[in-house]
């Protein structure tokens, strides 16, 4: 048995797994989730008010970005910060920075579990 580890799976490769799931897989699930949140809007105002309408705009707003970076490759941002959840995931992804440096800290060049992780969050 060897003892030599596996380099991690990056979506910089095409036709590799990680490479299709960024590809494809992703943007799929991100817009269904989308379509939902536009289909549900009026009926929820109806049922709950304005201001679950305007959370709901938000929310769209934030996926619709995540999503526009992910399909162009950039940076990971940092989350909020305000819980102790995101503190933490933000010091894994500086280190992550640290070993990729901050230009290739992106959607596709950085370890594709970290990734997927991160983007479900």
């Amino acid at each position: 048995m060897s003892s030599v580890i596996a380099p991690p799976l990056i979506g910089a490769t095409p036709d590799t797994f990680a490479y299709k799931t960024i590809k494809e897989r992703w943007p799929k699930i991100v817009t269904k989730a989308l379509d939902e949140l536009h289909r549900s809007y009026h009926q929820t105002v109806k049922e709950l008010g304005q201001e679950y309408g305007d959370d709901i705009n938000s929310i769209i707003a934030k996926i619709s970005e995540t999503r526009y970076r992910m399909e162009t490759n950039k940076p990971l941002l940092d989350f909020e910060g305000k819980t102790e959840d995101e503190k933490k995931w933000n010091i894994h992804l500086n280190k992550m920075r640290e070993m990729a440096g901050p230009d290739n800290s992106t959607w596709y060049n950085l370890p594709w579990l970290f990734v997927e992780w991160y983007g479900l969050n």
